[in-house]
């Protein structure tokens, strides 16, 4: 027969060793998470992204996955980057920022679909108020832009109000730049002046498209009426590449 008084000896043997397992387990994760956050702020977001899966795999913790996305996604691995959102969303029901990267995957992907229903549910959520982070936002970033070596992140105004509504606008950042922003508006003024000329009656309005330097601005197109996000962006895009010229433009000394 076996001595049963060797087992609380045996059993605090056991839980000592799995307890110091589990220590080891976990710093050697927390050491390689912030290798991986040390690999992106260094812009070697490929390398990092195979230390974050494998932590993914074990964890899908939301730090992880958020992460593992934002570096897919600056490597345009656009199909991976979605599953890594959907995963992210999964974790994490109630971040608005989750699903406005889903907006993001969505249109890096080509499935406008899936983007449109995402933006609704945002715009519903943002709406309804019972998120006071989403419903302090004015905006939201619906896409980023890689264009002409430059970055572009295309803000979405959830309800542009005011005399100089804007509905979109492209932040427009690149290294040694100063950067600047196109803007998709429509201005009371504006729209008073071409009232009284006879170039719009009643509620018309006009929607302009126009790029803000420090001491430029340029007008670039004009809508009779609310143009589509694709519109406004490949003229974004035109402007970006010196294939769209500007119909009038000012400039301050």
């Amino acid at each position: 027969m076996k001595d049963l008084r060797c087992l609380p000896f045996l059993l605090i043997a056991l839980l000592a060793a799995a307890s110091a397992t589990a220590q080891t387990d976990l710093a050697s994760r927390e050491q390689a998470f912030s290798k991986a956050m040390e690999l992106m702020e260094n812009n070697q977001h490929a390398e990092a992204i195979p230390i974050l899966e494998a932590l993914a795999r074990e964890n899908k913790s939301e730090s992880v996955l958020w992460n593992l996305g934002l570096a897919a996604s600056e490597i345009r691995a656009n199909d991976k980057a979605l599953r890594v959102w959907l995963d992210y969303r999964s974790v994490a029901p109630d971040d608005w920022r989750g699903r406005a990267k889903l907006i993001q995957a969505y249109q890096a992907t080509g499935d406008l679909k899936a983007r449109d229903e995402q933006r609704a549910q945002l715009f519903r959520l943002w709406e309804e108020g019972k998120d006071a982070d989403l419903a302090s936002q004015t905006v939201y970033c619906r896409e980023q832009i890689i264009e002409a070596n430059r970055r572009v992140f295309a803000l979405e105004y959830f309800r542009p109000a005011g005399d100089r509504m804007i509905f979109y606008s492209f932040q427009v950042r690149a290294p040694g730049e100063e950067g600047f922003k196109i803007t998709l508006g429509s201005y009371e003024g504006t729209n008073q002046i071409m009232r009284e000329t006879g170039k719009l009656k009643g509620d018309e309005r006009i929607y302009h498209l126009d790029l803000y330097r420090p001491k430029l601005h340029e007008t670039y197109a004009f809508y009779s009426s609310l143009p589509s996000y694709e519109a406004v962006r490949a003229n974004v895009v035109s402007i970006l590449s010196g294939t769209l010229n500007p119909v009038s433009s000012s400039s301050q000394p």
